[in-house]
């Protein structure tokens, strides 16, 4: 009895001692994201700080290629395409060896989302070969979790903010009606669909539309530069001045 006693509790300690270390990693994850999307009042210094953070709780390749993410969005964000682009390479090259092995919806949802703001850092030919794929992984995705609010998210951006003549603004709209009030949305799932919509709404020239979706995105962080941008009903188009006639689409 004492023994099975003993067992018991060593087995308690060990499970504490999971969830926590999954919480700090989550906790950690958390923090960078906060701090990279409130990227208006965020420091480089701040930023590589809660990376290192979350860093020393990592525990796979997914979490890996997830703050790699948020760090080439910073910098991304700041214009530092070539910093941008180390982190979302490291992003994709952990994210594919994660669903080269173990294939999950976060694998290939982390991918499509490396791959598609990369997009928009390297060079014009980059774009032309990579860009075109980002629906397959998001797909992936999707079919392994039809609630991977990030995945719908990628889908909905390819055609939205695709450059012509993949960019479908009806079609990226439908996507997100479709996924907004059924997926799985974190604090920056909603913050990325509110500002796309709003987005649409200045690209269709409804400002006071856009103002709406722009209110409900600024609750969530008011701090964010492409949010500050939209406010004054700025935006910027992506990839008009590509060459996308050699694309090669799946």
């Amino acid at each position: 009895m004492k023994a099975l006693k003993k067992t018991f509790i060593f087995s308690l300690m060990v499970l504490v001692a999971v969830g926590a270390f999954a919480q700090d990693f989550a906790s950690a994850y958390e923090n960078l994201k906060s701090i990279v999307y409130n990227d208006v009042v965020a420091k480089e210094s701040e930023v590589l700080a809660a990376y290192n953070d979350a860093a020393k709780f990592v525990s796979n390749d997914v979490e890996g290629a997830q703050i790699d993410y948020l760090a080439g969005l910073f910098y991304m964000n700041n214009n530092d395409k070539a910093k941008a682009g180390s982190y979302y390479n490291s992003s994709l090259a952990k994210s594919k060896k994660s669903y080269e092995t173990n294939p999950t919806a976060e694998a290939y949802c982390i991918y499509a989302e490396a791959l598609s703001q990369n997009c928009t850092v390297q060079s014009s030919s980059y774009m032309v070969s990579n860009g075109t794929k980002v629906p397959n992984f998001a797909k992936k995705a999707l079919a392994l979790d039809p609630k991977c609010a990030g995945a719908s998210y990628s889908l909905a951006c390819y055609s939205i903010y695709a450059p012509v003549p993949f960019c479908n603004l009806k079609k990226g709209l439908k996507i997100l009606d479709e996924t907004i009030n059924t997926s799985k949305l974190d604090a920056d799932d909603l913050f990325n669909y509110y500002s796309t919509y709003a987005y649409v709404a200045l690209k269709q020239k409804n400002t006071s539309l856009a103002d709406e979706w722009l209110a409900k995105a600024a609750e969530i962080y008011p701090n964010n530069k492409n949010l500050k941008m939209l406010q004054k009903h700025e935006f910027k188009t992506y990839g008009e001045d590509i060459d996308t006639s050699a694309a090669n689409v799946e």
